[in-house]
């Protein structure tokens, strides 16, 4: 073992050797990790590693090979591993054609657009073979390293191969808990990155709901309920064309289930996809563009928005920092974050059934974009809005003024519009009574989320005119 760390051990202790200017002529450029993995195993002839991928050249974040396909209690995958494994597998690829495995935000990018519907949650998949130095590969002499240039090289006429093959296996739900005990899961063939070669010939879930494994058909979802809450251990079993079986738990939390014969509101249940509809908006000269989710509230069911709650999202890095956060925020976090279990009362009923409004999610293109340019977007909005509302028959057949609510910086472009579009009443009139702010985390952080939206509108809500 001691043999096998060499490589990686210089990695903490090169820059200290080769980076000052004065060692070498010519200075190697080890200006970042990779970089320096690069310059150590420079010499070596990449086209004798089996795979392509060799795991001490890659970033070093996790140790792959406790998640080789075999269960144990440490193998348990959540998106946030999933992605990390998938990340240093890729910048594992050593030879200098084509990486076939895609760039971490490329992935990230495909499990986003399969996320778009909120009443199924994807499951991505990694099923891969990689490389790692075996641990007798010094001192048997299969591999040399040179400690005047601290770099490793290939030994001439050694007998066997200095690598060993090594399988990886992860898989997750993109979406760890429900708030409703019954939800859809699918795999498509478009969430399964695999560079080992095989094929999956069955793949199969243990949703830990007692019902044992279920197979999993790709591209088509399954529904899965839930009678009682708490943790769930998953058990996700994919087996491949040379019989060979890889495996992985995922733990999945029910915080809270639903009775079997549900009133609709503007969550998901058993009967309803959580949404009605949804518009996408292209981007302009303005504004970056986005989507609005519509759910139009229980006590009308006409598909027309007579009394909009306007629910504008808040700052979401997802797409210009995807390998940081991994998901987009959508209209279903939103709906989980007022559904909150730990107090007894619920907010998403009440703003359906009680007081009927209709839901409008604002969801950013690219929510770091620049307030201005996303307050703009905001105004395109509720301007659309404002062209197809009609008036409430369930309120004596009058016209509705919206209320906005503000989520974090959501709360920012809200109000930046509505000033923007008060400055100009005449051309651009905001129909708008409320503007509600809910604001930044630390503020009240040990309140659940649900009861502090609830006191947000009942204390500090913002008349705008």
């Amino acid at each position: 073992m001691k043999q096998k760390l060499k490589i990686i051990t210089l990695v903490l202790f090169l820059f200290a050797i080769i980076v000052p200017s004065k060692i070498f002529a010519q200075i190697p450029d080890t200006s970042t990790t990779q970089k320096l993995l690069q310059y150590i195993m420079q010499p070596l002839d990449k086209n004798q590693i089996p795979t392509g991928f060799l795991e001490e050249y890659g970033c070093p974040i996790l140790p792959p090979a406790t998640f080789n396909g075999i269960l144990t209690d440490s193998n348990s995958v959540d998106m946030n591993l999933w992605s990390s494994l998938y990340f240093q597998l890729q910048t594992a690829w050593t030879r200098t054609t084509t990486n076939p495995l895609p760039a971490i935000a490329s992935v990230n990018t495909v499990i986003k657009q399969n996320a778009g519907n909120n009443s199924i949650v994807p499951i991505p998949l990694l099923i891969a073979q990689y490389n790692t130095v075996k641990t007798n590969a010094f001192s048997s002499n299969l591999l040399a390293f040179n400690s005047s240039t601290k770099q490793v090289s290939d030994v001439i006429g050694r007998t066997q191969s200095p690598y060993q093959t090594n399988n990886l296996f992860a898989a997750s739900p993109i979406i760890s808990q429900t708030f409703t005990g019954r939800d859809s899961f699918i795999c498509k063939t478009n969430l399964v990155w695999n560079n080992s070669g095989k094929t999956i010939t069955l793949l199969q879930i243990d949703f830990a709901n007692g019902e044992g494994f279920k197979t999993i058909s790709i591209g088509t979802a399954i529904a899965v309920n839930y009678v009682d809450t708490g943790f769930k251990r998953w058990v996700i079993k994919a087996t491949l064309n040379d019989n060979s079986i890889l495996q992985c738990y995922s733990n999945y939390y029910v915080v809270k289930v639903t009775p079997a014969v549900a009133a609709r509101y503007f969550g998901p249940s058993i009967f309803s996809s959580g949404y009605d509809s949804f518009v996408d908006f292209a981007a302009n000269t303005t504004d970056g563009g986005g989507r609005i989710y519509i759910s139009y509230t229980s006590k009308n069911r006409t598909n027309t928005i007579r009394k909009p709650l306007i629910v504008v999202e808040g700052y979401d890095v997802n797409k210009r920092a995807p390998s940081v956060q991994t998901y987009n925020y959508t209209y279903r976090h939103l709906i989980d974050a007022i559904d909150e279990p730990r107090i007894l009362y619920d907010f998403n009923k009440q703003l359906d059934e009680t007081a009927g409004y209709d839901l409008i999610f604002v969801d950013f293109e690219d929510g770091a974009d620049d307030i201005i340019r996303n307050a703009a977007f905001v105004q395109r909005v509720i301007t659309y809005i404002n062209g197809i509302k009609v008036n409430n028959s369930n309120n004596g057949n009058i016209r509705e003024e919206n209320v906005v609510m503000g989520l974090s910086m959501g709360g920012l472009c809200a109000r930046y519009a509505l000033a923007n579009m008060t400055k100009n009443f005449s051309s651009t009139p905001t129909e708008t009574r409320l503007l509600i702010t809910h604001d930044s985390p630390h503020q009240g952080a040990n309140v659940p989320l649900g009861l502090q939206y609830l006191l947000r509108m009942i204390g500090n809500t913002e008349l705008i005119f």
